[in-house]
């Protein structure tokens, strides 16, 4: 036993003296030296990689933060465009209105719609000026393309309006061919009846008909509808006529008060 551990021992020491002796002559020994190549190519790869799509990626959230930024103030050009839009045709509203009272010389004042009457009171608007601005009761109110109803009630800050439109309303009137004398009456959704015209009286589809004045009420010369059906019954004394208010009820934002 004990001369085998001497020859183990001398065996091991010739095996490193004979490593150390070809170490010095080729070099450090790396018996794993046909690794590094594939390692390093590998690595190198990764590295390449994860660059490219890190900076990919970098760039990918500046430009998204970009566009999102763009998009935000293209959104704020629009509205601030949309704005001026409306402001300019808010102005030519009221220089069409302002023209139009310097023409009728009955001017009182020139009113903002804030709502529009429900239920029952469906054919009214509420305007931002009242008695406060010298506004009164049975008014006529008007827009640059013709009349629209007349003054329900007047408050200090604000009034009612009852559009040409509603049942309750009427108004004297004349047509525009033949001058012969009516009553202008509403009969809702944007439409009226132009009543007390005799049958002897021709009348056409499309004639012109205007306030008369002669209820004490509006002044004369205010355009307020057309014609669009005639129908006479044989017998009968007056025709049936079907008109368009000249102002669609629907879509009025500023308004002008007259005095008689």
């Amino acid at each position: 036993m004990h001369s085998k551990r001497i020859r183990l021992f001398l065996t091991l020491l010739a095996v490193s003296i004979a490593l150390m002796t070809l170490q010095n002559h080729l070099g450090i020994f790396r018996p794993f030296r046909f690794l590094e190549y594939p390692i390093n190519f590998v690595n190198n790869a990764y590295v390449s990689t994860t660059g490219y799509f890190g900076d990919t990626f970098s760039k990918y959230t500046v430009r998204e933060k970009e566009l999102r930024r763009l998009r935000t103030e293209l959104k704020s050009a629009r509205l601030k465009l949309q704005r001026l839009d409306e402001l300019k045709l808010e102005n030519q509203r009221l220089k069409e209105a302002l023209g139009l009272s310097e023409t009728l010389g009955r001017y009182v004042a020139t009113a903002r719609v804030i709502s529009r009457g429900s239920g029952r009171w469906a054919n009214t608007y509420v305007i931002d000026k009242g008695t406060d601005d010298l506004v009164e009761k049975d008014m006529a109110v008007i827009t640059p393309k013709g009349l629209l109803g007349k003054v329900q009630e007047a408050h200090g800050s604000y009034s009612v309006v009852l559009l040409i439109d509603d049942s309750r309303f009427s108004v004297a009137v004349r047509l525009g061919n033949s001058r012969v004398e009516a009553v202008l009456s509403g009969a809702g959704l944007n439409r009226c009846t132009l009543k007390y015209v005799d049958t002897a009286t021709e009348v056409s589809p499309g004639e012109s008909i205007i306030t008369s004045g002669l209820d004490g009420l509006f002044p004369p010369g205010i355009a307020a509808a057309f014609v669009t059906q005639v129908e006479t019954t044989e017998g009968a004394l007056f025709h049936r006529i079907e008109a368009v208010p000249l102002v669609d009820t629907r879509k009025i934002e500023e308004v002008i008060i007259v005095r008689r």
